[in-house]
This record gives structure tokens, C-alpha cells and sequence, in this order.
């Protein structure tokens, strides 16, 4: 059955957003979010016999509802990691949401756009983070400051990109709130992006990494460090902070002579997983995956040479043993996730060998595919787990034609 679109699903959250106490009743009927399954109960409530309801039994009806509160039960959703900012009734997501710009023209005309409060932290004013995209996907990352009378206060920072989505995650240090953004895009089989990590102070933001200044002032030197940073550099999250790819010079327009991306390092900026892992581990990781991801099957879009497909959540310890594991090889378990947010998984069981410091092999590969928009993709956890039942269709991959012709 086909879905309502994310922007009506998103309006209808809002609306029912913490702080709004709604009246539950048993006959309450929550509503699954498929419009054929909507029209059929509209079409059982109203449509009698293919006539119109007798007054006396329409007018019972009515003043059931209004006993009631409602004829229908809808389920709260806000952004987790908030705070104390959406506490009161007149303070909701909703209203951050229509503070916060919406660059109109990213989008074509007569297209209204998703719109998706990924974060907001503090409490007046609220720092908060959205995510505006059409089916593109084209998006944008907008982030500011909201007052409780949903106007603004100050300018706000905004990225812009297409082909992926954006991602952000919270956390504190020394009593101070930060967050950590990044905002990826790919077109034609070539990816790139840009990360950084924003500090709340007080009633204003400043970036901390990888540059230190106010980004909002196109004209500062600090903007044109960030601008330098980020050429020949492209960010994906991981447990703890981000990885840092940077790109290989001798890569053809389509990857035909080498992968675009190559990893480089970590940034760690939270306790995670990695922090009790040796040392090499999580960069050799790395490496298998993207020989992996080089590999026609190895990646969304079924194209050779592909790198910096896989967003790593989670890396463990497996004490498992597996039929010829030697002494020396410890193994682990991989989750990662698309980055461009298609709602794919991969989980795979890995041996590494530590007397050659290296992935000798994997056990096993597997893939999922989530629906995004049910797979709660707003938080970074170091254990992932996916929030919904694997409800949609199977994922079919693109090939490298069909690619680039959909660019």
C-alpha cells in the first residue's frame, strides 16, 4: 500500500507532539500512516449503503465525538536528546520548525518539502537542527537558535546538498553541549561533504571543529578555512566522532580507474566502542569495508570501485568461535548503514588476525533494508538496532547506467 507523503506524516507527528495532552478514549483507532487503508475507514464511516448517513444515526455520531475528544488515537513523536526545551504546551516542534527557514528555492516550484526537527537543545532560546528535502532527494541542513515565541534569534547556518541526507548527534563535554553534524551529498557516481562540531554558549553557537569561529559570516576567514578543509575531504559518522576520507587524485569521472575516497583517520569527540578496541582495529575494519564496498555487490548501486558507501554504528568483540578460526585471529561484529539514507543495513562477522594486524577474512555478510523513514535515523548509537519490523520492499539496487541517468 502506498504511504502518505513524509511531509503530511511529519505535520501529522507535530501535531501531537510532548507537551499537547489529547484526550484517549477506547474508542481511539490509531492510523497506520497508509493512505488506502485511511480511505477505506473515511469511505466505511461516511458512505452508507452509497448514501448519506440517516440524520438521527450522523447526529448520534457526532455527539459520541465530542464525548470522546477524539476519533482517532495518534502517537507522539519528538526528537530524543532535547532537553527540557519542548516541556510546554505552547512549545512544540511544530513551532521550531516554522521559525526556521525553508529555502523555498532549493526545491522546485509547487513542491513542498519534508520537514524533520532532527535535534534541538537548550531551553530559551532553543538551538535546534532541521532537515527540509524533497524526493530528489535535494536538502538542506538549516540550524539556529528559536525563542519561545518562535521567532528567531540571530542567523542561522545552513548546508546544502543532494543524492544523501543529513546527520547529527548530541552530546556534552565539561558541562557543555555540542553537536556534531554532517552533511554528505553524491551525484554521478562521485560523493562529497562537509562535517563540523557546533559549541552552545549561552544564547549564541561558534564551531569548534575543524575550525574555530562563527561558519554564519561567508566573509570570515574561518569560513574559508572550513571551505579549505573540507576540499579533497569527505566526513561519515562512526561510533564516537567521524571518519576522515580524502580523495584519491588518480580517480577517474565515474571511478573507472580507482575508488573516490580512501580513509584517513578518525575524530573522536564521545566515549563509544572504539575507546576499548586495539588500536588498528577500527582503521582495518575500515579497510575490509571498503574493498568490500569496491565491489559491484558491495555496495547500493551495484558499481565497481564504489568507497565511503557504509556509515560504521557499531564495532564489538565476538567471542564466538567460528569453524577454522586460528588462535591469533579475535573476531568482531560490523553494523553499518547507507550513508545516503536508503535504509540499508550491513552486519558482517569479521576475523582479525593480530599477529598480521590486518581482517584475514569475514564469516559473514548480511543486508537489510529498513524503511527510512521508520528506521529512527536521527541518533548515532554504538548498538544499533533497527526501531521497526523489516516492513518494506526489498531494497533493488541501481546499477552504474542507471545511476547516472537518474543524475
Amino acid at each position: 500500500m502506498k504511504r502518505l507523503p513524509d511531509t503530511e506524516l511529519t505535520v501529522m507527528k507535530a501535531l501531537w507532539n510532548k507537551g499537547v495532552d489529547t484526550p484517549r478514549s477506547p474508542f481511539s483507532t490509531p492510523l497506520s500512516g497508509f493512505a488506502e487503508e485511511i480511505r477505506l475507514r473515511l469511505v466505511g464511516i461516511f458512505q452508507w449503503k452509497k448514501q448519506r448517513p440517516p440524520m438521527p444515526l450522523l447526529c448520534l455520531c457526532l455527539a459520541a465525538a465530542l464525548l470522546c475528544g477524539g476519533l482517532t488515537g495518534c502517537e507522539r513523536t519528538a526528537p530524543s536528546g532535547q532537553g527540557g526545551a519542548l516541556e510546554e504546551e505552547s512549545w512544540s516542534t511544530q513551532t521550531i520548525l516554522d521559525a526556521l527557514p525553508c529555502p523555498q528555492e532549493l526545491f522546485d516550484s509547487g513542491v513542498s518539502p519534508s520537514r524533520t526537527l532532527l535535534e534541538a537543545m537548550g531551553d530559551e532560546p532553543t538551538f535546534a537542527a532541521a532537515w527540509f528535502a524533497d524526493s530528489y532527494p535535494r536538502y538542506s541542513l538549516t540550524m539556529g537558535l528559536v525563542n519561545r515565541d518562535g521567532t528567531l534569534a540571530g542567523q542561522v547556518f545552513e548546508a546544502r546538498a543532494y543524492g544523501g541526507r543529513p546527520y547529527v548527534h548530541a552530546f556534552q563535554k565539561d558541562g557543555q553541549d555540542y553537536l556534531l553534524y554532517t552533511a554528505n551529498g553524491m551525484s554521478q557516481g562521485l560523493s562529497w561533504g562537509e562535517a563540523g562540531v557546533i559549541r552552545l554558549d549561552g544564547d549564541d553557537f561558534t564551531w569548534v571543529w575543524p575550525v574555530e569561529g562563527d561558519l554564519r559570516d561567508t566573509q570570515s576567514a574561518a569560513w574559508d578555512a572550513y571551505r579549505d578543509y573540507w576540499t579533497g575531504r569527505l566526513p561519515l559518522m562512526s561510533p564516537g566522532g567521524v571518519e576522515v576520507f580524502v580523495e584519491n587524485r588518480y580517480n577517474g569521472p565515474s571511478g573507472e580507474t580507482g575508488p573516490q575516497w580512501s580513509p584517513d583517520h578518525n575524530e573522536q569527540f564521545f566515549p563509544s566502542d572504539y575507546d576499548t578496541l586495539p588500536i588498528p582495529v577500527p582503521y582495518q575494519v575500515r579497510v575490509w569495508l571498503e574493498e568490500y564496498t569496491a565491489q559491484s555487490e558491495g555496495n547500493p548501486w551495484k558499481m565497481n570501485n564504489a568507497s565511503a558507501a557504509w556509515q560504521i554504528t557499531s564495532l564489538k568483540a565476538d567471542e564466538t568461535r567460528y569453524p577454522d578460526q586460528k588462535d591469533t585471529e579475535q573476531a568482531y561484529t560490523l553494523e553499518a548503514r547507507a550513508e545516503n539514507g536508503s535504509g540499508l543495513t550491513l552486519t558482517a562477522t569479521l576475523l582479525f588476525d593480530q599477529e598480521e594486524g590486518k581482517v584475514t577474512r569475514d564469516v559473514e555478510v548480511l543486508w537489510e533494508s529498513i524503511c527510512p523513514q521508520e528506521a529512527a535515523p536521527l541518533k548515532l548509537d554504538d548498538a544499533l538496532v533497527p526501531h521497526a519490523s523489516l516492513t518494506c520492499q526489498p531494497y533493488t539496487a541501481l546499477s552504474q547506467e542507471e545511476l547516472l541517468a537518474a543524475s
